[in-house]
């Protein structure tokens, strides 16, 4: 190869390389992107599944879901439950920005109103602060439900009845971290004995 166009080649590299230093958008486009399909969430560091049911007990639950809602000011997410208990100045106060939280009141129809809500493909999290009454078939139409928007659904909640569609299990620490307190078992077949 002809020294004359290797020197041209490494100058016009050089003159390139020193155009992409100076292009403003260069840190955004070789930023290391998060984790697909993940919420990041300073109180659990692997952050938080998309397309999931999440359980958080404990009793400081509620001022770790609005910690996680302060973190992603952005996002927007609702709030469900039977009876509104809720008081939005104090979420206020704790820097979620209400402009993007609905507050859900749904009575009677609140499993209805919860799996609409999820549906509705409009949130990225769905927060239920009542207790939910149910068999595994109602929750594993809301785990669909959740999978095919794309919503992190965070039952800050008691469950009654069945609970395996619930895919991540986790507790509020004295500290106000979450800590993994378990997750679903995979399904195996072993156990299962076909009938004559």
């Amino acid at each position: 190869m002809p020294q004359s166009l290797v020197s041209s080649t490494k100058s016009d590299t050089q003159e390139t390389l020193s155009q992409l230093r100076h292009s403003p958008g260069l840190k955004e486009a070789l930023a290391v992107p998060a984790p697909q399909g993940r919420l990041s969430c300073s109180l659990f560091a692997p952050g938080l599944p998309l397309g999931a049911l999440i359980h958080v007990s404990g009793p400081h639950r509620t001022e770790a879901l609005l910690a996680l809602l302060a973190e992603h000011p952005q996002l927007r997410a609702a709030w469900l439950e039977e009876r509104i208990t809720a008081y939005p100045p104090a979420f206020e106060k704790r820097g979620v920005d209400l402009e993007r939280l609905l507050f859900v009141e749904a009575r009677c129809d609140f499993f209805w109103a919860l799996t609409q809500v999820v549906r509705s493909q409009l949130f990225k999290v769905v927060l239920v602060a009542s207790p939910l009454r149910g068999d595994g078939v109602s929750l594993r139409q809301l785990q669909l439900a959740s999978e095919h928007a794309h919503c992190a659904v965070i039952l800050a909640c008691d469950l009654e009845g069945e609970s395996w569609p619930v895919r991540l299990w986790l507790a509020v620490d004295p500290d106000g971290g979450l800590s993994l307190r378990r997750q679903r078992e995979p399904f195996h077949a072993e156990g299962l004995r076909a009938s004559a």
